[in-house]
């Protein structure tokens, strides 16, 4: 259904549009959850390019799109591709919802889990 309903928007709406860009996001994350990192990540990409584009460097939804490409990075062992997009998740999760929220923290988390998965390496 994610790709019927993708197909259909991108007939229909502008190559850069919100309910395009969420629907990308979900068809990658739905992707990302079953293991199907090949097919996650372009879609990924993707929504986070589309979400700067439409909404800033700065919204909690591009912090959602770094976080979950991020995942894909951290789940698939590419640590420090992961870390950069871990640090600005959290730089905007900080900077809009403070450092004690649900969301920063658990991006904290991850930073932080991905640090130390990178140090044992060394």
């Amino acid at each position: 259904m994610f790709l019927q309903s993708l197909e259909i928007k991108q007939r229909l709406l502008q190559k850069a549009h919100p309910l395009l860009a969420d629907t990308i996001y979900a068809l990658g994350y739905m992707y990302r959850e079953q293991g199907r990192f090949p097919e996650a990540e372009p879609l990924c990409v993707k929504a986070l390019e589309l979400d700067k584009q439409l909404l800033g460097d700065n919204h909690p939804y591009v912090a959602e799109s770094l976080n979950n490409l991020a995942e894909i990075y951290r789940l698939t062992g590419r640590y420090s591709e992961a870390q950069p997009l871990y640090q600005q998740a959290l730089d905007i999760c900080q900077q809009v919802w403070g450092v004690n929220h649900p969301h920063t923290v658990t991006v904290r988390g991850s930073l932080a889990d991905i640090r130390d998965r990178l140090s044992s390496l060394r």
